[in-house]
């Protein structure tokens, strides 16, 4: 969780939930997680009797999600942000080990910061991808991820409707927000598994929020991150329909 500890007696509570995009990762200060901005908000509309809280890593898909709630519950939220990519729709777990097998999850620290940053931001070359055991590593996990797409009803993840189900049963309110990658905003056109997320939230008349009418090319930081600028537009955007969720709730 990227918030501070929780209050106790807190009146209202929203759950962030996602990946790395509402996460931010390194780069992005929390000051300025499209999260923490509404975390002020909700306290200044709510008299200091509000938060809004950031359950999030890089590469968590619905099924890490859920996995999530199911261990440490909901925190009484009255509301669900949920920030779902086209990729999420098929991103099952492999249950692979990772760490110090990918450039993003490495087991030791670098000698010398500088390579560090060239091979990460410029080079952008796969950690370890030169060894035959990372070669072995990644057909694995190629075919562990092809095997849970197949296996999955219509290749979609089983978790989406887990997640549905489960916030209908303990009555909260979930928000999706469909965010586009950069090159679906160019093109004004989500691909396949995107349009598939819409026919979900329609199917289960859900009111989602679409980024794609939202979002601007200079809130990126790469195709499918981003930036300060982003976060916050994200924030501006979102807020309102969450806002009148819980006002909704309370009448």
């Amino acid at each position: 969780m990227r918030s501070k500890e929780l209050k106790k007696g807190t009146k209202v509570r929203i759950l962030g939930l996602g990946d790395s995009i509402i996460n931010g990762g390194q780069p992005t200060d929390h000051n300025n997680l499209a999260t923490t901005i509404m975390d002020l908000k909700i306290k200044k509309d709510f008299s200091g009797n509000g938060e809004f809280l950031n359950i999030s890593a890089g590469s968590w898909g619905p099924g890490n999600v859920m996995a999530y709630i199911k261990k440490f519950g909901n925190f009484g939220a009255k509301s669900i942000f949920w920030v779902v990519s086209s990729h999420d729709l098929k991103d099952n777990m492999t249950f692979l080990p990772i760490v110090g097998r990918h450039k993003s999850h490495p087991d030791k620290n670098p000698r010398i910061a500088i390579w560090e940053l060239v091979n990460r931001y410029f080079i952008r070359q796969d950690y370890k991808i030169i060894t035959p055991e990372y070669t072995e590593w990644l057909r694995k996990y190629r075919l562990s991820r092809t095997k849970n797409n197949v296996d999955s009803p219509a290749g979609k993840n089983v978790h989406i409707q887990e997640l549905i189900d489960y916030c209908k049963r303990n009555q909260i309110k979930l928000i999706p927000y469909l965010h586009p990658e950069l090159k679906e905003l160019e093109t004004q056109k989500y691909n396949i598994d995107g349009e598939e997320w819409i026919n979900i939230f329609r199917t289960n008349e859900i009111e989602f929020i679409n980024g794609m009418k939202y979002e601007i090319k200079e809130g990126y930081r790469d195709n499918i991150h981003l930036n300060k600028l982003g976060q916050r537009n994200m924030a501006e955007t979102a807020y309102p329909y969450l806002y009148k969720s819980i006002k909704n709730l309370e009448n």
